[in-house]
């Protein structure tokens, strides 16, 4: 994974304090994260989503890559990871989290993919305080 990229992407997510665009920008980060990762594999990946959840996200139009993520989604991508992500989009579904929660869960999720060392530069090169901190607690 190239730490530079998912440092611009942590940081990209990390502008929107509302809720509705942090997710936008949680999705189109997504959807970069599956498009650089040519390895697919999506054997296992339903058995952690509801049918129920899986209908919402595909009536979903703002999921709808979130979607396409999830259902054929990168190998380096781990069962922690997905589970995490069941979490956040059930979580945002009842509408009950607020942009931070929605990015703590998110950063939560990236950071199981790194290395402790890579999880340190990444927090060292984000630069924004408040973000960095968030990074840093997932």
């Amino acid at each position: 994974m190239d730490l530079k990229k998912l440092v611009a992407d942590v940081k990209k997510i990390g502008r929107f304090k509302d809720s509705k665009q942090a997710k936008s920008a949680i999705n189109s980060v997504f959807l970069s994260l599956r498009q650089r990762n040519v390895n697919e594999d999506a054997g296992g990946v339903k058995n952690f989503f509801t049918s129920d959840l899986r209908n919402q996200l595909k009536s979903q139009t703002a999921f709808s890559g979130v979607h396409t993520f999830l259902f054929a989604s990168p190998s380096e991508f781990s069962s922690i990871l997905l589970a995490n992500l069941r979490v956040r989009v059930q979580c945002s579904f009842e509408d009950v989290c607020d942009s931070q929660e929605i990015l703590s869960n998110v950063f939560y999720g990236l950071k199981q993919q790194l290395t402790t060392e890579e999880s340190v530069a990444v927090a060292e090169e984000i630069g924004d305080g408040e973000l960095e901190k968030l990074w840093r607690d997932a």
